[in-house]
């Protein structure tokens, strides 16, 4: 769980099965500042490790269908997501990094700045949304990681319909 009365937020996003739907889409927020450090290399989380991890940090996911890439379009996509994902935590900070897997377009770091801050109701100037492209796997942080794990095993609990109670409550439905 998310620390309360912090004002500086981390929020790391990446998603599963990309191209396949449904796609897992997880954002994991923390309000510890090492979390956004870039990390040399991708860590080892497993299974049984993640849930030690999820300690004072908290996620959202979504599932994304075929439909929604057609509505918002390639571009439009994740700031939607992102933002949907996002103002679903119970914080309002007073600013925010957010980190998502993938290299970004300046049109989507911009959309996506401008929907949180509309959406939390703080100044965009107080933002900052980074992509990790790809390419620069060795150049990722513990939230982009945990994100990704993460995406994976909900993945994998949805398709064989294993989901937890913990589970269900942190799944939003994206419109």
């Amino acid at each position: 769980m998310l620390e309360k009365g912090v004002e500086e937020f981390y929020i790391g996003i990446d998603e599963s099965n990309h191209g396949r739907f449904p796609e897992v889409f997880v954002a994991f927020a923390s309000s510890i500042r090492n979390d956004s450090r870039i990390i040399p290399e991708f860590p080892e989380i497993t299974q049984q490790n993640i849930f030690d991890l999820m300690r004072k940090r908290d996620y959202r996911y979504a599932l994304i269908c075929k439909r929604h890439y057609e509505d918002y379009g390639n571009l439009g996509l994740i700031a939607q997501i992102a933002s949907e994902l996002i103002i679903d935590f119970d914080f309002v900070p007073s600013s925010l990094n957010i980190y998502v897997d993938g290299e970004l377009k300046r049109e989507q770091r911009t959309i996506t700045k401008e929907l949180v801050a509309g959406k939390l109701n703080i100044p965009s100037q107080r933002i900052l949304v980074k992509g990790v492209p790809k390419h620069k796997r060795n150049e990722t942080n513990l939230l982009i990681a945990l994100s990704d794990e993460l995406a994976n095993l909900i993945y994998y609990r949805e398709s064989t319909n294993r989901t937890t109670p913990g589970m269900k409550k942190r799944k939003i439905d994206f419109p």
